[in-house]
């Protein structure tokens, strides 16, 4: 209910709107949470959720160069919820319930960004004074899949979401996507990936 019914999805055309207004029939919501019970407990997803849109949109005004644009990911609805709701909610609950949330994070509560960096910094020092192996990886292992090492994100999610089927879903589904890209002349019809 949170999310604004005019945000994009991907090509099938199953946008925000469709779930937001099954929210309120019961019957609807019943169906829909089925449906993604069921792919959570199998590892069977529907065959649309291997496609995403690809869109090139400038970070702020002014020029529009590349290094003033970032890409998006528009992935299908039900399935950003689904993606959005284990990885999401269940391994941040998971990550406060054991108590693993790293020093360095700056999702802390009362933690400002200027005191993640320092956190680092001291873990990294007190690393090499006491010649202890360490490495940092800047890794949104939360939000930016597409562009991490997905064998890191297999341990990450093992780590703290324990349920195989899901993450293994999640992870097969972004192995195997298909991009379409999306410009001011419209959508591609050819894709790459796969």
């Amino acid at each position: 209910s949170r999310v604004r019914e005019t945000i994009q999805s991907s090509p099938y055309g199953l946008h925000y709107g469709t779930y937001k207004a099954a929210a309120k029939d019961e019957y609807a919501s019943e169906a829909l949470a089925l449906q993604l019970t069921l792919v959570a407990r199998s590892g069977v997803y529907p065959k649309r959720w291997e496609s995403a849109t690809q869109l090139l949109m400038a970070k702020s005004k002014g020029e529009c160069d590349i290094d003033n644009c970032r890409y998006l990911i528009l992935y299908e609805a039900d399935f950003n919820f689904f993606k959005h709701h284990f990885v999401g909610d269940v391994g941040n609950d998971s990550i406060n319930n054991i108590g693993k949330m790293p020093e360095e994070h700056s999702a802390k509560k009362g933690c400002t960004s200027v005191d993640a960096t320092f956190d680092s910094i001291l873990a990294t020092d007190i690393c090499r004074q006491s010649r202890i192996p360490m490495a940092i990886a800047s890794v949104d292992a939360s939000q930016f899949y597409n562009r991490v090492l997905h064998l890191m994100l297999w341990f990450v999610w093992y780590s703290l979401i324990k349920i195989k089927n899901v993450f293994q879903t999640i992870l097969s589904c972004l192995q195997l996507m298909s991009f379409y890209q999306r410009s001011g002349f419209g959508d591609s019809p050819t894709s790459y990936g796969g």
